[in-house]
């Protein structure tokens, strides 16, 4: 099997952890997007968060789910999205349009790429794919 097959493998033993869904809380609402690398997407994804989450303030915090590979035999695994890697060193208060809009522009894709390749993995294990993204989305009373 060739590394592709390896990876493609991998994905769909993971789909149902990679796919798209949205579960809503009285509190916390969990979105979890897949994004195939395109990493523009997370900005899409978010700006919609914002669309249909009518009450204000709201906190919120993305994490990235990648395919991993070993460097010695090209074995591959999935990393989830998991509040133990934010991408935020501390979650996003959004109260105003202002704040959503700084929210979107750190969601550039060279701003995602340097933060999912500057994360600590086990030394053996390589990012090979962003595949997914997940928000977490906290209802604040007023």
């Amino acid at each position: 099997m060739d590394v592709y097959d390896s990876f493609i493998e991998c994905y769909n033993a993971n789909r149902e952890k990679i796919a798209t869904k949205t579960r809503k809380g009285a509190i916390l609402d969990l979105h979890h997007f897949e994004i195939k690398g395109d990493l523009s997407l997370v900005s899409v994804y978010v700006g919609d968060i914002f669309k249909e989450t009518t009450t204000r303030p709201i906190k919120l915090n993305l994490a990235f789910g990648y395919v991993i590979k070993t460097l010695a035999d090209e074995k591959f695994k999935y990393y989830h999205p998991s509040n133990n890697n934010p991408f935020l060193l501390n979650t996003k208060l959004i109260q105003t349009t202002e704040d959503e809009s700084d929210l979107v522009s750190m969601l550039a894709p060279d701003n995602i790429l340097e933060f999912v390749y500057s994360s600590a993995l086990e030394s053996s294990w390589v990012v090979h794919a962003i595949v997914s993204c997940g928000v977490r989305v906290y209802k604040m009373t007023s």
